[in-house]
C-alpha cells in the first residue's frame, strides 16, 4: 500500500485508512524517524516529498520505555512512594543516576539497613533506633505527668512543631475500624492502660481523628480509661487559625460553637 504526498501530508490511501483509524484508537504511535500520524490519520514530515510503505511503520505502544531494564525498575520502585508519580520518578532516578559511584553505593547501604536499624520505642512507640528509646522519651525536661495519645508515630512531628505540648507520648498503630479489620487487640492499647495503671499520669490527652473511626477510638479509649487518670481530655476542634468563619462548612462552625470557651 503506498502513500502519496497531499499539499504537506503523507495521506493513506483508502485501503489503509481503516488499520490507522484503528490502531489510533488503540493509543499507538508509529515509529520511522520525525514522521508521525496526526488525528487524521496523516503522517506530516519536514522532509522533501517521499514515496513511503505502510509496512515501514510498524505499531509501537506509546507507554514503549526507552531506558535500560535496570533503570525503569528503580523508576517503578519510586513511583510507589507517596506523591511521586511516572514523570516524578523519572526525574528522580535520573537525578541518582548523576550521582558518584561512592553516593550511590552509601544511599544502597544505608536503605539496605534501614530495616534493622530502626525500630520502635518499647515506651511509646515512636520511631528509635532499633533497640533504644526515642528521643522524646529520653528527655529529661518532659512532664512526665501528661501523656497524648496518637494513633500514628508521623504525628509526633506534627505536635512537636507546634511547641505546645511538653509531655510524652503513646502511639496507638492506628485506630478502631470494624470494617477494616481494625479491632482493640490490634491497637496498643494494652500497653496504654498499663502505663495509666503506675499512676503517674495525671491528664490524658486523646488526639486522635474527627472522623467516625477517630471519634469512635476516643469514646472507647475515654470509656476504658475512666478512673484510671484524673483527667482525660481531647484536642479542640473547629475553626483553624486565621480562618474566615463566612467560609466553613456548616459541620466546622457547628463543632467550633460546641467548643467555644470563655474569655
Amino acid at each position: 500500500m503506498g502513500i502519496r504526498e497531499l499539499t504537506g501530508f503523507y495521506f493513506l490511501p483508502n485501503e489503509a485508512k481503516n488499520y490507522v483509524e484503528k490502531v489510533w484508537k488503540k493509543g499507538w504511535r508509529f515509529g520511522g524517524g520525525e514522521k508521525t500520524l496526526s488525528s487524521k490519520g496523516f503522517f506530516s514530515s519536514s522532509k522533501s516529498p517521499t514515496i513511503y510503505q505502510v509496512p515501514n511503520y510498524l505499531p509501537i505502544e506509546k507507554s514503549m520505555n526507552v531506558y535500560p531494564e535496570k533503570l525503569q525498575e528503580l523508576m517503578e520502585l519510586l513511583k510507589r512512594l507517596p506523591g511521586v508519580g511516572r514523570r516524578g520518578s523519572e526525574r528522580l532516578a535520573l537525578a541518582m543516576l548523576r550521582w558518584s559511584p561512592e553516593k550511590l553505593e552509601f544511599a544502597g547501604e544505608l536503605i539496605r539497613t534501614l530495616p534493622h536499624s530502626i525500630g520502635r520505642c518499647p515506651q511509646c512507640g515512636n520511631l528509635a533506633e532499633a533497640g533504644a528509646l526515642c528521643a522524646i522519651c529520653r528527655m529529661p525536661n518532659r512532664d512526665a505527668g501528661l501523656l497524648c495519645v496518637v494513633e500514628e508515630f508521623s504525628q509526633i512531628a506534627a505536635l512537636e512543631q507546634s511547641g505546645g505540648f511538653r509531655g510524652h507520648y503513646h502511639v496507638l498503630g492506628g485506630r478502631l475500624a470494624p470494617l477494616e479489620g481494625k479491632n482493640p487487640a490490634d491497637l496498643k492499647i494494652a500497653e496504654l492502660l498499663e502505663r495509666l495503671e503506675k499512676g503517674t499520669i495525671r491528664e490524658l490527652i486523646l488526639a486522635l481523628s474527627s472522623d467516625v473511626e477517630g471519634r469512635a477510638t476516643t469514646v472507647y479509649l475515654s470509656g476504658i480509661c475512666a478512673g484510671k487518670v484524673p483527667v482525660i481530655s481531647q484536642l479542640a476542634q473547629g475553626l483553624p487559625a486565621g480562618s474566615d468563619p463566612a467560609y466553613a462548612d456548616a459541620a466546622t462552625l457547628g463543632v467550633a460553637l460546641q467548643s467555644r470557651r470563655p474569655l
